[in-house]
């Protein structure tokens, strides 16, 4: 009985938790593409580093860099926006507060780990930029 009471709440559940591993995945599809066009973007600028010294160790961490910067303005906007619906977020809650920050933290700290990976592909081809043909096509 109390099984057939709580089988709409768990797939409800269930559900929420499908869509938000989907949001995830195309946020960190979007992250990726992003870092991708920056390096892209950028490729003049990169190479033009690399020919005035810079290693690819230090590439790389700036490409990571730029995208974790956005990463965590993404993360305070999701918090800021979650707070302006924390009403209605909080008829789907049970057992957790909206506005708990273990959970909050937690979420952010995911997004933010998951853009380093997506930022790694990225990073790698801009360290592995050649100075000569980056300045020819800029």
């Amino acid at each position: 009985m109390v099984s057939d009471s709580l089988r709409q709440r768990k797939f409800l559940a269930m559900l929420l938790s499908l869509f938000a591993g989907i949001a995830l995945f195309l946020a960190g599809l979007g992250i990726f593409g992003v870092a991708a066009y920056f390096v892209v973007s950028r490729k003049a600028e990169i190479g033009l580093r690399v020919a005035l010294g810079a290693r690819p160790q230090q590439l790389g961490g700036w490409v990571a860099a730029q995208v974790t910067r956005s990463a965590a303005l993404g993360c305070v906007i999701g918090i800021i926006g979650s707070m302006a619906l924390l009403r209605m977020i909080r008829s789907l809650l049970y057992v957790v507060s909206p506005t708990d920050p273990l959970v909050l933290g937690g979420t952010c700290a995911l997004l933010i780990l998951i853009a380093l990976l997506a930022a790694w592909l990225p990073a790698r081809r801009a360290a592995s930029i050649d100075p000569i043909d980056a300045l020819r096509e800029g």
